[in-house]
């Protein structure tokens, strides 16, 4: 695995959606978020398959840079082995039902279409990876589980490209948020929090990743989106000293 800086992730996610503005040019369509769907099979020239990924639902997606079977629950009594062939991401097929939460759906295809994209931008370094067959899955785990180096570097550029920072500028000025944020925080700063809300939606992904793409980009002081009541306790804290 190649050591790649923030800035050099960035720089690879601008590339990508250069061609993502190229190709709605073409198509004459008008870019009010990033379309991870188009990405993935119109920019990158990758695959997209749905199936049921796990017994209990906990995988969310899963690639792999060279063929390989992976087993599927479609039917969940009568599991099946279908082909990856390392130009495909699987996507766990209850993420595109009616009840769906949409940012969970685009960031999980994204992420899965991202360990391609340094496959095929690092194919030399990738090389003991492809011969092991070694697959990529994307699961539900606990808040505080830092993620290891290959996952942490993905979740970057899937990050990156899904929320550039002139498309969330341009929403922020359109929000009346100006250039920075004070703090997401929906007890006290209630009119700010339903404006970042409303862009998350535009954009397609959750409040959570947008608040901390934002705070990486230094567009938002205070990420209290999980503990509102933090200042309360910081100000308490203060007063105690």
């Amino acid at each position: 695995m190649p050591y790649l800086t923030v800035q050099e992730i960035e720089t690879i996610a601008e590339r990508i959606v250069r061609a993502y503005h190229r190709y709605c040019a073409q198509q004459n369509q008008t870019v009010t978020r990033i379309d991870p769907e188009i990405v993935t099979s119109n920019v990158l020239g990758l695959q997209i398959a749905y199936h049921k990924l796990s017994r209990f639902g906990h995988v969310l997606g899963l690639t792999c840079m060279l063929p390989v079977q992976i087993q599927v629950f479609d039917d969940v009594e009568h599991p099946v082995y279908a082909p990856l062939d390392g130009r495909t991401v699987f996507v766990d097929e209850s993420l595109r039902s009616e009840n769906a939460n949409i940012g969970r759906h685009n960031f999980t295809l994204m992420h899965e279409a991202c360990h391609l994209v340094y496959g095929m931008l690092y194919p030399e370094t990738y090389l003991g990876v492809q011969l092991r067959r070694v697959y990529y899955s994307l699961r539900f785990a606990p808040r505080n589980v830092t993620p290891d180096w290959e996952e942490w570097r993905t979740n970057m550029l899937a990050s990156a490209v899904l929320m550039p920072k002139d498309l969330i500028l341009q929403y922020m000025q359109e929000y009346g948020l100006g250039k920075k944020m004070r703090m997401v925080n929906r007890i006290f700063a209630a009119r700010q929090y339903e404006a970042f809300s409303q862009i998350a939606d535009k954009m397609g992904v959750s409040k959570t990743a947008l608040a901390i793409r934002m705070k990486q980009l230094g567009l938002v002081d205070r990420n209290d989106l999980n503990n509102p009541y933090s200042l309360i306790d910081i100000c308490c804290d203060e007063t105690d000293r």
